[in-house]
């Protein structure tokens, strides 16, 4: 959940970076909700698809060590 967070709050910061250069008239730039969103649920897709993996390098990795374990024997 940090994570998700994490990524939510830079998100949020590089948006409103965005809408502090279209203030000063130094930015063509759109600071808008839409990235936000779409950026925190990427982060949270992200990291989704990150423990998943991780997981299944486990099993993997468990999977291997018993089949070099029947080999050796």
């Amino acid at each position: 959940m940090r994570q998700f967070f994490f990524g939510l709050l830079v998100s949020v910061a590089i948006e409103t970076l965005q809408f502090i250069e279209i203030l000063f008239g130094t930015s063509i730039r759109v600071a808008d909700i839409d990235d936000v969103i779409c950026n925190g649920a990427g982060a949270a897709l992200g990291y989704l698809i990150y423990k998943i993996l991780i997981k299944l390098v486990r099993v993997f990795r468990v999977k291997l060590s018993h089949q070099s374990e029947s080999a050796s024997m």
